[in-house]
């Protein structure tokens, strides 16, 4: 089980041609739960939240930022075995 959280300040001290950016806040979180099903096998399975807040992410450090941000909030749930 974990949790996260990634703050990024406003740009305000910028280069020729940059323009400037807000702050933002991405939230994530995941939790895992292992069965052991037998002396060899286990079963994982877990589910991974990010940016929960879905928050409008546009670092300035990218030249994409004004036409394509951070992805919004997404979910995985999913199911892995070994053996």
């Amino acid at each position: 089980m974990g949790a996260e959280g990634r703050w990024s300040d406003k740009a305000s001290h910028l280069s020729p041609n940059q323009f400037p950016t807000d702050s933002y806040l991405l939230w994530g979180a995941d939790i895992r739960y292992r069965i052991q099903a037998t002396d060899s096998a286990t079963i994982d399975l877990f589910a991974v939240g990010s940016n929960l807040a879905d928050e409008d992410a546009r670092p300035n450090t990218s030249f994409l930022k004004d036409r394509a941000p951070m992805p919004g909030r997404s979910i995985r749930l999913g199911i892995r075995t070994s053996f």
